[in-house]
């Protein structure tokens, strides 16, 4: 450590303005800027204007141990006078404001050099870390910078990412709050990984970053703690990992969260079925369950609630507040309507009750909910001789009934083979595009895929070396296939990959491909074989795009061309109403179902990507989002 980096407040401050040798100053370590590369251009420029016009602004500079001046502000003019004083030999004296105390002068350095020009956000984060690798306290620090000692803490973190990640930032290939997510790891290989796919193109958020991040650890503000309470962990001893620049935390004892979890569910839901007169009461960890997942497979029953009957009053008093649109209600009047609508629906008896139970689970805000009204398959018999379900010849003829009616539905879709053909697609690239980022995924439907289970991968994969490119028939600019499913690559690469034909030998190839070593490999097989993805089952299809984050809109974007002309007038008058939940007699309304079918294409397709449009009809957050999500329900 130099004996400037020693200097504190305590000692004498010397600072004013005093008469420097030129020779007798230097551009000091302390300049946030002194590892810059010169501009030659701009310095001869400026080094005219001083020959003209002399030093207008001081330089600032810190007294060294030998007497003398590290100029920390300044560096920029200090070049053009080494270039000023051969015309003007007056110069060789100039006017310096200096101090001998080091973080006097820093403090001058920070802010000249932030009102002069934003200083780039990289080489800050590298000043800040540098002065602590100086050896100055985080106090000191603070003091000499003028900053809070935690925005000093967070400098510091951002200094610690590895370089490629800083490097990066300089670059513009990540925004400063992406590089805040990857301070949350201190793991450099799986910083490394993260930071490799966001720059090769996949466009990760800063929560995304952190996801990747954080694979395998609990957001402290999840199902499960909002389910037992902050308190209740950590008087059990739990802890959290937090970071320094935002609210965000991690579970740091997931296993002490676990047992609390089960403690109280198990508790809970005992309690619920004594509340509501039960036989018995399940349990299941998932975060949404749906009566139709619980009985589609014959594991329970559902019992139908026995409709309850109103009076005449207040049947009178139902039809008066359903007469009209629900938003002319005030709140009395809603929940007078509710409960009205209750008694309607009706509840289960005592003798449904007896016989029946509920799957208990906790939802995503951390709330115990149930499904109720359930039989198990044991207890069908009885609940069918007891009259409160129908007997299989009744459910055989219903369903025949129901698949006639579908069939009848089918042979009169509103959408023409050609759009859904294109809609499956594009909805298959979506899902193969979020299969790139889940490697371990991949390898687990590849394995699915050569299981008995499947059926040897009939309805998995398709397995082979001729892939064909999955995309619409017709040329659609809104439509971008990722370069690893069989997208468009840059002619250079294309150029590489024909000499390297030319010049074909397997063995070298093979040789050469084995050195790019196992994350090259890994990324071959990923890129292959999530391009090999070809199933259409829809249950299958739901529980891969819950696992990889498949989303339709990350490879396409409706537009006139490509979606909205290929509907009708009046699927566009319903898309209108239901984005920006209008009402039938709404005067925009009105006026957009008067409109001609090319006139309400290239509305809606304003509405989809025009700022302007989207103001006009006074979109609110809530519908701007449902617009961003919106795809087509052919399906």
């Amino acid at each position: 450590m130099s004996k400037q980096d020693t200097m504190i407040a305590e000692t004498a401050i010397s600072t004013g303005t005093q008469r420097f040798p030129l020779a007798d100053t230097y551009v000091s370590e302390h300049n946030p800027r002194a590892n810059e590369e010169i501009d030659q251009d701009s310095i001869q420029q400026l080094a005219e204007t001083i020959i003209t016009s002399g030093l207008i602004q001081n330089l600032c500079g810190l007294i060294d141990e030998d007497g003398k001046v590290g100029i920390v502000a300044g560096r920029r003019r200090w070049h053009a006078l080494q270039i000023a004083v051969k015309v003007r030999p007056d110069l060789a004296m100039i006017d310096v404001q200096v101090t001998d105390d080091l973080m006097t002068a820093r403090s001058w350095a920070l802010h000249e050099n932030e009102q002069r020009e934003q200083m780039d956000i990289v080489d800050k984060i590298r000043a800040y870390a540098g002065s602590q690798e100086r050896g100055l306290s985080v106090s000191q620090i603070a003091a000499a910078y003028c900053v809070t000692e935690q925005d000093v803490y967070r400098f510091v973190a951002l200094g610690a990412l590895p370089a490629p990640v800083l490097d990066a930032l300089k670059a513009g290939h990540i925004s400063i709050s992406d590089a805040k997510a990857f301070t949350i790891c201190d793991d450099e290989a799986k910083i490394l990984g993260v930071l490799e796919q966001c720059i090769e193109g996949y466009g990760w958020s800063a929560y995304q970053i952190k996801q990747a991040l954080n694979d395998d650890k609990l957001d402290a503000d999840c199902r499960s703690m909002r389910f037992v309470g902050l308190k209740a962990y950590t008087d059990a001893g739990g802890t959290l990992d937090t970071n320094l620049f935002d609210d965000d935390a991690t579970v740091a004892d997931p296993t002490i969260l676990d047992d609390l979890v089960e403690t109280k569910l198990t508790e809970d839901a005992e309690a619920f079925r004594k509340e509501h007169d039960l036989a018995w009461v399940e349990v299941v960890h998932d975060s949404h369950v749906m009566r139709h997942d619980l009985t589609r497979d014959g594991t329970y029953c559902s019992l139908t609630k026995i409709p309850g009957v109103l009076t005449d009053e207040q049947q009178a008093r139902f039809e008066e507040l359903d007469d009209g649109p629900w938003w002319q209600l005030d709140e009395d009047e809603r929940e007078e309507k509710d409960a009205l609508k209750d008694i309607l629906e009706g509840d289960y008896s005592t003798e449904q009750r007896a016989m029946s139970g509920a799957v208990v689970y906790i939802t995503r805000s951390g709330d115990l909910s149930a499904v109720i009204g359930l039989v198990k398959a044991e207890d069908r018999a009885k609940a069918v001789e007891a009259g409160f379900l129908k007997s299989d010849e009744v459910l055989a003829a219903e369903k025949a009934a129901e698949e006639a009616a579908m069939v009848q539905e089918a042979a009169k879709s509103p959408y023409a083979n050609s759009f859904m053909e294109d809609m499956a697609a594009i909805r298959l690239a979506a899902f193969q595009t979020a299969l790139l980022r889940k490697p371990e995924m991949v390898l687990d439907l590849l394995a699915f895929g050569l299981s008995r289970g499947s059926h040897w991968g009939t309805e998995t994969m398709a397995v082979r070396f001729d892939f064909q490119r999955n995309k619409p028939q017709g040329e659609d600019d809104a439509f971008t296939l990722h370069r690893d499913l069989g997208g468009e690559r840059p002619d250079d690469e294309i150029e590489l990959d024909e000499d390297d034909a030319e010049d074909a030998n397997t063995a070298e190839a093979f040789h050469a491909f084995v050195e790019g070593g196992k994350k090259s490999r890994n990324a071959h097989i990923t890129g292959w074989f999530a391009r090999a993805f070809k199933t259409q089952d829809a249950e299958f299809m739901a529980l891969i795009a819950d696992r990889a984050g498949a989303d339709m809109r990350e490879v396409w974007t409706p537009t006139a061309a490509n979606c909205f002309k290929r509907h009708k007038g009046w699927q566009l008058d319903d898309l209108f109403m239901g984005l920006l939940d209008r009402e039938a007699d709404d005067t925009q309304f009105l006026a957009f179902k008067k409109l001609k079918k090319r006139q309400k294409d290239e509305t809606m397709h304003g509405l989809f990507h025009s700022a302007d449009v989207q103001e006009a009809y006074k979109v609110t957050p809530a519908q701007k989002a449902r617009i961003d999500a919106w795809v087509p329900e052919c399906f």
